[in-house]
């Protein structure tokens, strides 16, 4: 009889990156510690320079080490905590981690909705709307790509003033400027993976995996404002979310329960 599985090799470069994950996670290599040069990796592993440069971007990648040129290479001292129980913006989620947020590409431009993003802001199909494209930094690191998406009936401002969004938070920015403070919102998680512009955007390579987040912001009157598409570096984050036990289910807003 066949076997109905086949067994999986590690390549030499995934059982390198596997031993530093297994180091990092037992605590053998402590947040904030320096990995040793690449000449003792080599030696340490027994592979080629190459297969340990591909490890170690690999681990990056997955948010575990940052290299930092002409210092080295270090164990990420703490991940960004996104706690999906509260709703706020990558910017105050990266500062609260203890890193300076950034932004290292903008883009902004109007384009008429599509069915999918006129189904999720209630506008018509066809409506103008805003689209921010950014990628969002962590010292200096990308570790969030964002579709920010909005009507363009609540701009107030030429479109080209919307590039203070490059140091601002969006959430921030509708509230003190437009006076729309985002009371909830609705979010959907999914892998995902790099495709040809991710990878280039979050300086990945193509096919590493992701965590994509869709979520709607609502005002306190159930106004869809904001629809945002964020692609996750997934290493980078801890992601953590309140639930609530049998005995205390709660009906949130838009019939989204805690339970």
């Amino acid at each position: 009889m066949q076997p109905f599985f086949k067994r999986r090799y590690l390549s030499a470069t995934e059982l390198v990156s596997e031993q530093i994950r297994e180091a990092i996670m037992n605590g053998d290599l402590a947040p904030g510690a320096q990995l040793p040069p690449e000449t003792e990796l080599v030696e340490m592993f027994g592979v080629s320079r190459g297969t340990l440069r591909e490890s170690l971007r690999m681990l990056e990648e997955q948010g575990l080490i940052i290299r930092r040129h002409g210092k080295g290479t270090f164990v990420r001292a703490r991940p960004i905590l996104k706690n999906l129980s509260v709703n706020y913006g990558i910017t105050d989620m990266i500062s609260s981690a203890g890193y300076t947020p950034g932004t290292s590409y903008l883009d902004l431009r109007e384009e008429a909705a599509d069915p999918d993003t006129a189904k999720s802001l209630e506008i018509e199909p066809g409506s103008e709307v805003i689209v921010v494209e950014r990628t969002r930094t962590a010292d200096g690191q990308p570790v969030v790509f964002s579709v920010d998406i909005f009507p363009k009936s609540l701009l107030r401002v030429p479109p080209e003033d919307l590039r203070c969004l490059q140091e601002r938070s969006i959430y921030e920015y509708f509230q003190t400027e437009w006076g729309l403070s985002i009371h909830h919102g609705v979010a959907r998680l999914a892998p995902v993976v790099a495709d040809k512009v991710l990878a280039r955007r979050l300086s990945i390579r193509e096919g590493a995996p992701l965590l994509y987040i869709h979520q709607v912001d609502y005002l306190s009157d159930e106004r869809p404002v904001l629809l945002s598409h964020e692609y996750h570096v997934p290493g980078a984050f801890e992601i953590t979310v309140y639930r609530s036990g049998p005995g205390g289910v709660v009906q949130g807003p838009r019939g989204t329960s805690n339970a």
